[in-house]
């Protein structure tokens, strides 16, 4: 319930505060508002298109070990938007809205003149009335809750089949490695490398150094392949896929940072 002048003063609770909010944890209201992005391989959303299969790649378990696969499942949510033949749910937002209680409150003496024919009457009024809007969701009428899954292997590794948002891209023109994002302890950076020339007649290991870093005003989500630094495991920066632009061959890649602020590189692991 929100007053819709925009001020915080609650006149029936002075201990608390206005707009009254309740807590939800509806998967699918969460997941429109992102805080699921890149925690999901894919989505099924009878509300938006006719399939019902996803590739999610889940790659080949070592003999006699066993995997277990999570499957999260939430009812769809009705929609503020009509319906039609591509969007079967309707369109617009899962947040639903209607006027809510009018609220009366305490407000400096006002004086209101009505004058009818020749007569003329004065109000005077010590509260003043604030519309509300009220916010709320519903489940979707008549959602299926039954279902059927089949899983078919493929061999194929989780990150060779989903493109993350954030995953790394290197250059081999250039030697450039862009990050979009990593996790360094409590905040996240989008940093850009640069790799170091190497002798090809030495032994040394590939180098990158540190051009651009900038600190990204974003919450954390759930996500399980953003690119993490570890200063608890040898200074290891792990970025779990870096695409070639010009191949499109993805690798997962560990780099160490070194004391001089510069990063080794330690290994590339083809996702495939």
């Amino acid at each position: 319930l929100k007053r819709d002048d925009g001020s915080s003063v609650d006149p029936y609770d002075k201990a608390g505060s206005y707009p009254k909010i309740s807590q939800y944890d509806h998967m699918y209201l969460l997941n429109e508002a992102g805080k699921f992005d890149g925690a999901l391989i894919d989505v099924i959303d009878p509300c938006f298109g006719t399939s019902s299969t996803v590739t999610i790649g889940t790659g080949t378990p070592p003999p006699g070990s066993t995997k277990n696969y999570l499957v999260a499942i939430s009812s769809p949510l009705q929609r503020d938007g009509a319906a039609d033949a591509t969007k079967p749910c309707g369109s617009g937002s899962v947040i639903l809205k209607k006027p809510g209680p009018v609220l009366e409150e305490d407000s400096a003496a006002a004086t209101t003149t009505n004058t009818v024919g020749n007569t003329t009457s004065s109000t005077t009024s010590t509260t003043k009335k604030v519309p509300t809007t009220q916010e709320w969701i519903a489940v979707l009428p008549n959602s299926d809750d039954q279902y059927t899954f089949k899983v078919t292997r493929t061999g194929v590794s989780p990150l060779a089949t989903k493109t993350l948002k954030d995953e790394a891209v290197y250059n081999a023109a250039t030697g450039v490695l862009q990050v979009p994002k990593v996790r360094v302890v409590d905040r996240l950076y989008s940093v850009q490398l640069q790799q170091a020339p190497t002798a090809k007649s030495t032994n040394s290991a590939m180098t990158f150094g540190i051009v651009d870093a900038k600190v990204l005003n974003q919450p954390f989500s759930a996500d399980p392949y953003l690119s993490t630094f570890n200063k608890d495991n040898n200074n290891v920066v792990k970025l779990p896929k870096v695409t070639i632009d010009a191949s499109k061959q993805a690798y997962s890649v560990d780099l160490r940072l070194l004391p001089n602020n510069t990063l080794e590189f330690l290994s590339a692991t083809p996702l495939k």
